[in-house]
């Protein structure tokens, strides 16, 4: 199971119900958990919010390297 699943259920809330917390839409939510798809850093920071866990833990294997975090800020 993969981090943004886990912490949605953890929540005990639906896909619909974390991206409409989220400010995103639910077919963006439900491909990203599904990981058919890959969201933007400005998507990544809304969902993270909405957990309060980093965009590392949720969206990456492992944390992300300084450089890493740069190229993402760009």
């Amino acid at each position: 199971m993969n981090n943004l699943k886990k912490e949605r259920k953890r929540l005990g809330i639906t896909q619909a119900e974390a991206a409409e917390r989220s400010g995103i839409s639910y077919s963006m939510y439900s491909q990203m958990e599904s990981g058919f798809k890959d969201p933007s850093m400005s998507t990544m920071k809304k969902v993270s919010k909405l957990y309060q866990k980093s965009v590392d833990y949720l969206f990456f294997d492992s944390p992300a390297t300084e450089s890493e975090r740069k190229a993402m800020i760009k």
